[in-house]
């Protein structure tokens, strides 16, 4: 049976972090995914925590250590879901998150691209993310990408879920990049799709050194 979501983790050299964030989609109040991690050659003992954690519904594969981009264009590659989510592997997300989305995706048929807005925690404090070109009359917003990301970006790989054909338009994350690969993803997204935002914070980034975003 082919899942609604799939869930598709980077995973580098995360062995502090991961089994919270795959426990967070394991809790989730919608339970109709499938995990898809792509073990991007860890070092560390990452892989390992994720074998501690028995579900059929989590794929693992594991590649030499080609870069986050690399990552998730394999982890799309092998998505059998309708829709595809993206979650860093030091993040995780509010139990309710794609329960939300897809009520979002079912009250907004035409629409490719789904978010929901931001939590970001450092070691000194958990906040969420300001989004001040939203507007504050209601929660769901169909909304321009550039004109409501002036402040903070609407979509985050932790937070935006796109339905399959639109990955096919958009194309692949950028492997020749070592830096801001998610943006240039991004800009390319809104240049052909609006996005459904919902202004309430069901994902948690947390700020990290040796952050997938940083490394090659």
């Amino acid at each position: 049976m082919t899942p609604h979501f799939s869930i598709v983790i980077a995973l580098f050299n995360k062995e502090r972090f991961i089994e919270k964030t795959i426990h967070s989609v394991l809790n989730q109040t919608l339970q109709d995914f499938e995990i898809i991690i792509i073990n991007d050659g860890s070092t560390d003992a990452s892989l390992e925590k994720v074998e501690l954690i028995n579900d059929d519904r989590i794929s693992v594969f594991t590649t030499k250590n080609l870069g986050v981009s690399h990552a998730r264009n394999y982890g799309i590659q092998k998505a059998k879901g309708h829709d595809i989510a993206f979650l860093d592997a030091d993040d995780y997300w509010e139990s309710e998150f794609l329960e939300s989305i897809k009520g979002l995706i079912e009250k907004y048929p035409n629409e490719s691209v789904f978010a929901s807005a931001l939590k970001i925690k450092t070691n000194k404090k958990i906040y969420n993310a300001s989004y001040r070109d939203i507007e504050q009359t209601g929660q769901e917003h169909v909304v321009d990408y550039f004109e409501a990301s002036q402040d903070h970006s609407i979509l985050h790989c932790s937070c935006s879920v796109f339905k399959q054909e639109a990955l096919k338009q958009i194309g692949s994350f950028d492997e020749y990049l070592n830096t801001s690969e998610d943006t240039d993803f991004w800009i390319r997204t809104g240049f052909k799709f609006k996005v459904v935002f919902l202004n309430k914070p069901l994902a948690i980034h947390q700020v990290v050194d040796n952050s997938l975003s940083s490394t090659n």
